[in-house]
């Protein structure tokens, strides 16, 4: 089996990791780009309808950069994007790749797609992709996607093992997260 080397970020740290590699788990990586840029490429199609001078615009995913997924709750899940996509205008040879910002909201099991053009030096602020550790994934400076709360974390950070996760899983065994578990001193209130 072989490894490579991941960089875990979290606010507070940044560390590199060895992964084990299988077949398998390429495979898993493979899919997940696959279905990613179909989900930003559907924010594009859904941008490109909406404006009358991109009609007739040959277009094509150029690269996937950045994303960032955030769950606010099992109703409200948003992932962020940013992405170059190709583009001819009809009867040009010239190809010209532009930065993109798309967001793929999911909410009472609705999609709905937003994506924006990006400037050169945009970017705009959004809570939940800044509390993930996610500096280099830009936002689009109008405020038309969710930028989650100030407080918004994902409640599956690794922080070491030391800490103690304040978010309560259930589990058929207690002792699949001994660190995790709300006993009866968790709900006394000392004044």
């Amino acid at each position: 089996m072989t490894t490579m080397m991941v960089k875990l970020t979290t606010p507070a740290q940044s560390v590199s990791v060895r992964v084990p590699t299988s077949e398998a788990s390429m495979d898993a990586v493979q899919n997940e780009n696959k279905w990613m840029g179909e989900e930003v490429m559907t924010a594009f199609e859904k941008y490109v309808e909406e404006r009358d001078y991109l009609k007739g615009i040959e277009y094509k995913l150029d690269e996937l950069f950045h994303q960032c997924l955030n769950v606010k709750n099992y109703n409200h899940i948003f992932h962020h994007f940013n992405f170059r996509v190709k583009t001819k205008t009809p009867g040009s040879t010239d190809w010209t790749s532009e930065l993109y910002f798309a967001e793929v909201k999911t909410m009472f099991r609705q999609k709905v797609y937003f994506c924006w053009p990006l400037e050169p030096n945009e970017n705009g602020h959004c809570y939940a992709c800044k509390n993930q550790g996610m500096d280099d994934l830009k936002h689009p400076v109008i405020g038309a996607f969710d930028r989650g709360d100030n407080d918004t974390m994902f409640p599956y950070i690794y922080m070491g093992d030391d800490t103690v996760c304040p978010y309560f899983w259930l589990s058929e065994s207690d002792d699949d997260f001994p660190n995790r578990r709300l006993d009866d001193s968790d709900d006394d209130e000392t004044t």
